[in-house]
């Protein structure tokens, strides 16, 4: 069973280590995006950055696919495939045992969600998706709580600048502007 409640302070800490520790060691790049990537049935959750050219560089090359090739919002495109961020995986974390050690257990999948409410998932019925959605939620409610530090303690942040997640393969992503 995997409580999300118990994700928000380790993961909330990962954030702001891994904003600190990218500025430090990248102190002349100015980036233009920071996300979570994240494939929990494979139990990986990664830390990633982009830039403004580098992300530019995404969009030119497949805006001919069309808008679900690009994020866009009101500061306009940019490059949503973490895989394709300047620093993709920046800070990768396999999380095997906390992760897809219950999800591959046996039965209904279990879990406490953000209210502290005991759910269940059945993995045949959702396939890795429900697992998605799951960690998605606890995700973007981290991503969400943590805006207003990133916005203060940002040194290096181009304008505009976004937080996102994103889960690999998956219909899930949000993508906030700082």
């Amino acid at each position: 069973m995997i409580d999300l409640r118990e994700m928000i302070a380790p993961y909330s800490s990962l954030v702001r280590e891994t904003l600190e520790q990218f500025e430090k060691e990248h102190d002349e790049v100015a980036w233009s995006c920071f996300a979570f990537d994240s494939a929990p049935a494979h139990g990986r959750l990664g830390l990633n950055f982009d830039t403004e050219p580098n992300s530019d560089s995404i969009v030119e090359r497949f805006a001919k696919n069309g808008p679900a090739w690009f994020g866009e919002d009101s500061a306009g495109r940019f490059n949503n495939n973490c895989a394709d961020f300047a620093y993709c995986r920046y800070r990768d974390l396999y999380l095997v045992e906390e992760w897809v050690a219950p999800w591959e257990a046996d039965g209904p999948f279990r879990y406490i969600d953000l209210e502290g409410n005991s759910r269940s998932v059945n993995q045949d019925e959702t396939g890795d998706e429900g697992f998605n959605s799951i960690i998605f939620s606890a995700l973007t409610h981290i991503r969400d709580m943590e805006l207003d530090w990133v916005r203060s303690k940002s040194l290096n942040r181009a304008s505009p600048a976004r937080f996102g997640v994103q889960m690999c393969d998956s219909e899930f992503e949000d993508f906030a502007l700082l």
